[in-house]
């Protein structure tokens, strides 16, 4: 569907067109409300924006659901398309690319939506870890021995979505030592272990899954995990991650070794 309004105004826009040619706004207008129910429908819904025109709306309703995106997009692609949303929007799963929305309020499109690029004045996804307290002192430790640490590392979704930690481990600074990617551990190699769990877990918790490694590895039900995982976290939780390090049992440095954890989160 072509759809030039030829300068009218609209009241109300009700789009449930799930065609794969969508619905093409092929002019500028003004409207009360640009209404789309995707979570009731059976297909995800594409509009298209005339590049370069301008789109008034009081009001923002686009709500679609998983596998139902709404997509929005220019035409021809690629260029600018305008948006002035005037008071309210309430939006989620919704794509979106080369939007600008500066002349009206910002567009929350939160966690649920992806932003496909060259937007302006859109918000969505926040993937965010906060970790308390950003440093661990092992203290001293005998080479060829393991020690736990006895006390965690708190890490909190700050952001707005369910997120998914992946663990990694690297040496920073003059360390002469390098990571072991698995038991026994040989001279200047090292084994640092990660699990999420409420309190401190024994020894026994620990397994071969658990090993970090100088690439991301992402959490599930059985990597990185005693009683809590870091799957799925839902924002503003909070897991608590155990640290467990293996030391070489022959070193050629006396110096004091630094060791790098990133833990870093994917929706």
């Amino acid at each position: 569907q072509t759809i030039d309004n030829a300068g009218q105004a609209f009241w109300v826009l009700i789009d449930s067109n799930t065609s794969s040619g969508g619905v093409v706004f092929a002019s500028s207008f003004t409207a009360y409300r640009l209404f789309v129910n995707g979570a009731g429908l059976a297909s995800p819904t594409t509009i298209y924006f005339n590049a370069g025109s301008t789109f008034t709306l009081t009001s923002l309703f686009l709500n679609g659901s998983t596998g139902n995106m709404i997509w929005m997009r220019p035409n021809p692609p690629n260029q600018i398309w305008y948006l002035n949303n005037v008071s309210t929007n309430s939006v989620s799963f919704v794509d979106v690319d080369y939007s600008s929305a500066s002349a009206g309020r910002i567009i929350a499109a939160g966690a649920t939506s992806n932003d496909g690029g060259s937007n302006t004045h859109w918000t969505f996804r926040i993937l965010s870890v906060t970790l308390s307290p950003n440093s661990y002192d092992f203290t001293t430790v005998n080479l060829g021995a393991s020690t736990l640490a006895v006390s965690p590392v708190t890490v909190t979704n700050s952001g707005n979505g369910a997120q998914t930690y992946s663990l990694t481990v690297t040496t920073t600074g003059a360390t002469v030592w390098g990571v072991k990617t698995a038991l026994p551990t040989i001279m200047d190699q090292f084994v640092m272990q990660g699990v999420f769990n409420s309190g401190q877990p024994s020894a026994s918790v620990f397994t071969a899954s658990d090993i970090m490694i100088s690439t991301p590895t992402a959490s599930s039900a059985s990597v990185y995990s005693g009683n809590q995982t870091g799957e799925s976290v839902p924002s503003g939780a909070a897991r608590s991650l155990w640290l467990g390090l293996t030391m070489p049992p022959y070193t050629s440095t006396e110096s004091q070794q630094t060791m790098s954890v990133s833990v870093t989160a994917a929706p």
